[in-house]
């Protein structure tokens, strides 16, 4: 507990009973601020010796301990071929429902690593309100869909991006508005293979 709320207590009138109880529980709260701090600490050392981790941190919404864990959990990123593979791991991929020649997707089969899904679906939220290209993504897909579904695809997409990250052992660029502002252009005008936008081209930016 911080000290001000601490101290706001000790300014309380209690009976003796009361404030005894009450000392106790406040005991138990330091001991266990204690504990968290020392893992905290042992967190925070190895973090310094994964270069995993480290590369996984650079993805928005995923933090210190979550980039831990996310490494932990996925363990050698050549266990999986492709992305799809992962995404089956970790419990994220829809479950598939066919009848009368008609194939429909359902909710997440949640078979899965449930510390890797809980990760990050968790990381959701601090994600799209650091990146403009998730955030963008997460408002297109609340328009077709309910918030749950929109935040496990979400979910998905921030897993991609590990895979990616894991396999190139590259950190994790956020595109800049330019950049941003094409791939929205690119997206409502569709050109052959063969077809060249001058516009974008000749202003020499590499468009992943």
């Amino acid at each position: 507990m911080e000290r001000k709320g601490e101290k706001q207590i000790e300014e309380l009138c209690f009976s003796p009973m009361d404030r005894a109880l009450i000392e106790r529980e406040m005991s138990f709260i330091d001991m266990i601020n204690l504990y968290i701090k020392e893992i905290e600490d042992v967190i925070g050392e190895n973090f310094k010796e994964s270069k995993n981790a480290q590369l996984l941190k650079t993805i928005p919404g995923i933090g210190q301990f979550f980039s831990m864990l996310i490494d932990s959990e996925i363990g050698e990123i050549e266990r999986f071929k492709t992305v799809k593979k992962l995404s089956s791991y970790a419990g994220l991929i829809p479950a598939t429902y066919s009848s009368g020649g008609k194939t429909t997707q359902g909710r997440i089969t949640k078979s899965g690593n449930h510390l890797l899904r809980w990760a990050l679906v968790e990381a959701v939220i601090p994600a799209i309100a650091s990146d403009e290209e998730l955030r963008a993504e997460y408002d297109f897909l609340r328009k077709r869909m309910n918030y749950n579904k929109a935040k496990v695809a979400i979910a998905r997409k921030i897993l991609a991006i590990c895979f990616r990250v894991l396999k190139d052992k590259r950190a994790y660029k956020k595109k800049n508005k330019i950049e941003l502002e094409y791939k929205d252009y690119r997206g409502q005008h569709s050109y052959p293979q063969s077809s060249t936008c001058p516009r974008f081209l000749s202003s020499g930016l590499s468009i992943g």
